[in-house]
């Protein structure tokens, strides 16, 4: 009779642990998860070790390129690059399209030459009138130069009453001078002929005491002093009545 018993308990002997399935699996994935760990890891120290060496090697200068100046020769390896030309600005004036009339070539008109007569400017005829007088600008210098006349004649007197011989002569050469001051103004037509007259009497009348101040003849020069307040009283008349 067999010492096994089927009815029993079982009483195999069990597996050890390193030959179950589930232990042999788990140990593959883990190795696996190892081995890639440390292939990672072992890329990522290259990768710094190479980063390292590149950043402590000296770098190489680069060769320094040429400069082109305006005035050399682009080489003939480095084509120039070509001006791109200006592109012209249309205009805003619109374009005048020729119509028939325009295109026919308008016949010249011979110009009329002018003749030398007709380009000549006429020449005023010379104005025979005198010109006018301003009265109220020949009463006024007229005035003037009648009250310097009487003062003179008054100084002479007052000189002849005190024997002053040297100031009768200077005052019959002031009386002179007023004389041709009266006769060198320009009348109005309307008292023209009587202011000449007027004028001619006076001159006389200076000529006369020049020759008795000569003569020292007092008595005849108090006549002409007061012939010549009456000659300056009638000068007056006519002055007043220029127009």
């Amino acid at each position: 009779m067999s010492e096994f018993d089927p009815d029993g308990p079982d009483t195999a002997p069990k597996k050890p642990l390193w030959k179950r399935g589930w232990f042999i699996a788990s140990a593959i994935v883990i190795a696996i998860l190892l081995i890639a760990g440390v292939t990672t890891a072992a890329t990522e120290i290259a990768t710094i070790e190479a980063q390292t060496a590149a950043t402590t090697q000296t770098p190489t200068p680069s060769p320094a390129l040429p400069l082109v100046t305006p005035s050399e020769t682009p080489s003939a390896t480095v084509p120039a690059e070509p001006t791109p030309e200006p592109t012209p600005v249309p205009t805003t004036a619109p374009t005048t399209v020729p119509t028939p009339e325009s295109t026919l070539t308008p016949t010249p008109v011979p110009t009329a030459e002018p003749s030398p007569e007709s380009s000549a400017e006429p020449t005023p005829p010379p104005s025979t009138a005198p010109p006018a007088v301003d009265p109220a600008r020949f009463k006024s210098a007229a005035g003037k130069h009648l009250n310097d006349f009487e003062k003179g004649l008054n100084a002479m007197s007052t000189a002849m009453s005190e024997f002053n011989n040297p100031l009768v002569v200077a005052n019959a050469a002031r009386l002179a001078l007023n004389a041709k001051q009266l006769k060198a103004l320009k009348s109005p037509e309307n008292i023209a002929e009587e202011w000449t007259a007027a004028n001619e009497a006076l001159t006389s009348l200076v000529a006369e005491m020049k020759v008795a101040v000569k003569a020292e003849d007092y008595p005849t020069l108090t006549n002409l002093v007061e012939a010549g307040h009456l000659q300056v009283a009638a000068m007056r008349d006519i002055v007043s009545r220029a127009e």
